[in-house]
């Protein structure tokens, strides 16, 4: 849940994809991605 203002918009939710590989024991972050607004429940 996100319930705030962003940039003059209010937004329910707040959704945050990581992209990521990992080398040997170390997690390389590749890009991420941040959706707001919101989105029905998945079964």
């Amino acid at each position: 849940m996100f319930n705030r203002n962003r940039h003059g918009n209010f937004y329910e939710e707040k959704r945050v994809e990581v992209i990521y590989t990992q080398e040997g024991d170390t997690l390389v972050t590749v890009t991420v991605y941040v959706f707001y607004g919101k989105w029905e429940a998945q079964e």
